[in-house]
């Protein structure tokens, strides 16, 4: 058994997608001390992961350039990025006519790397960071000091340790689950290469609505694919369109402010009723000649994790019953190029959304028989496809992924779902919680994993603030003054 060690305090990540990378580089530049940082991601590049390491061009980030800059004090850094390596020049639908950029996912991928290979040569702290292309099996403690079990038989001996290890796979519905040696059914839409296979007149049913179905549909139409194209939903719910305006004040300073413009003008919502009725009165202020319902919505996206936390566990509940898909539908927003896809395939006839529960499916010679009972009500309906895309979204409980190293911190006992089922259970530093309530001193998680406790952790500047909030209880600077305080 490989058994890795260091001198200089070792940091181990768990997952090398954009969290694990964002999180290397802020503990390179702002750790108060040289660290042996390790990256361990079995990808052979680091900051790409799922979202940003799939090569397919036409999946573009669904929000701007200037959202996806890992460093507070330098919002542009990626944009400038994109405009120094031509990436542009290279993709010339990125650029909208409001001057708006929606760049490639992978660009964001190759980005990453290129700041991770400049800070390894020089960072402040002095840190290494090495890239260790294994994936995390499992997690032994001791007293002070922590060993992450790796495929292949090692360990890495490490003092602290960040999960980040993004979206879990996603999760199939149990409608579905009988399908699982079927070569027609894809479980994991992100095999973008098993779309190749997928004959061009095949009838395609991709259930679930959101942002995954619609990067399907315009991932097939660019193969040529003339056959129809079926979307299931519970209630037919579609991603919203982008904001037509430029925003009037900067994300950064919306999300790292104590106290969000959200909350100073309407308080702490106690529950989701609140914030519904507050929103409802900051869109009626919106003037439609220069702005849109984007505006307040973006500002109450902002404050959640100033007021989630606040919610008892009954309004939380209710949260997830009545909105959450709502919020959803309106919080992940298609990128302009994907819904001009969509809205051709639908005026072609080839795309159509359908609003029901599936209820059964059956393989039945070459094909599937699906039925489902619409929303309207009725009789159930039924679909035949050829082929069947699963576009649910992840699986939220790390009890039940298929990620062997949740499954092991859970079974025994280091950490425990979050009780809501949305992600892992963490402090409001991003601490784990063990089974029985209490917090590791060296174990914490950073991104999607955490949004039970933050209602909020996907988008860049929430990610970093995670980052950062970690680093304070880590290593905390020597004034006593905290990096998560609004960059200046």
């Amino acid at each position: 058994m490989t058994r890795l060690s260091s001198v200089s305090p070792t940091l181990a990540i768990v997952g090398g997608g954009f969290s694990g990378a964002a999180a290397a580089l802020h503990f390179a530049r702002e750790a108060t001390r040289p660290l042996r940082i390790v990256v361990i991601e079995p990808r052979a590049q680091l900051g790409g992961g799922v979202a940003h390491g799939n090569p397919e061009p036409v999946l573009r980030l669904n929000a701007t350039d200037a959202l996806h800059s890992p460093y507070p004090e330098s919002p542009s850094a990626f944009a400038d990025w994109l405009r120094l390596e031509e990436e542009l020049a290279h993709d010339a639908e990125a650029v909208e006519a409001s001057g708006l950029v929606f760049a490639r996912r992978h660009a964001l991928g190759r980005f990453m790397a290129a700041e991770l290979a400049k800070h390894s040569k020089h960072n402040a702290s002095g840190s290494t960071i090495e890239h260790l292309p294994h994936t995390a099996t499992g997690l032994r403690c001791a007293d002070t000091s922590y060993a992450v079990e790796l495929s292949g038989g090692g360990v890495l001996a490490a003092d602290k340790v960040l999960v980040a290890l993004g979206w879990n796979a996603p999760a199939v519905p149990p409608e579905l689950q009988t399908l699982h040696d079927h070569d027609r059914w894809l479980p994991d839409p992100w095999e973008t290469t098993r779309l190749n296979n997928i004959p061009r007149q095949a009838r395609v049913l991709l259930v679930g609505a959101g942002l995954t179905a619609s990067d399907l549909v315009a991932a097939l139409r660019a193969r040529g694919h003339s056959g129809p194209l079926m979307v299931l939903s519970r209630r037919g719910l579609r991603p919203a369109t982008q904001n037509p305006f430029r925003s009037s004040s900067p994300i950064w300073e919306r999300v790292f402010k104590d106290q969000p413009s959200f909350i100073q003008t309407y308080g702490f919502p106690a529950g989701p009723r609140e914030a519904l009725r507050a929103l409802r009165k900051a869109m009626a202020k919106v003037d439609p000649l220069h702005s849109s319902w984007h505006t307040p919505f973006d500002e109450l996206r902002d404050a959640v994790p100033q007021f989630w936390p606040r919610w008892t566990e009954s309004e939380q509940k209710r949260y997830l019953r009545h909105l959450k898909v709502w919020y959803d539908a309106f919080r992940f927003r298609n990128p302009p190029q994907i819904e001009r896809v969509l809205k051709a395939a639908e005026a072609e006839g080839q795309l159509v959304f359908h609003a029901g529960r599936l209820r059964e499916v059956n393989a039945v010679g070459h094909y599937f028989k699906v039925h489902y009972q619409p929303r309207a009500g009725g009789e159930l309906a039924a679909l035949d496809a050829d082929v069947i895309i699963n576009c649910t979204g992840p699986q939220l409980r790390p009890s039940t992924s298929t990620n062997p190293f949740w499954r092991q911190i859970i079974r025994d006992g280091l950490g425990r779902d979050h009780a809501l089922g949305l992600g892992i259970d963490v402090d409001a530093r991003g601490h784990l919680l063990r089974a029985d309530g209490t917090a590791h001193d060296g174990v914490a998680a950073v991104g999607p994993p955490t949004l039970g406790r933050f209602g909020e952790c996907t988008a860049v500047p929430f990610i970093v603030k995670g980052i950062l909030s970690v680093l304070d209880s880590w290593y905390p600077l020597p004034d006593g003054g905290l990096r998560t305080t609004l960059p200046t």
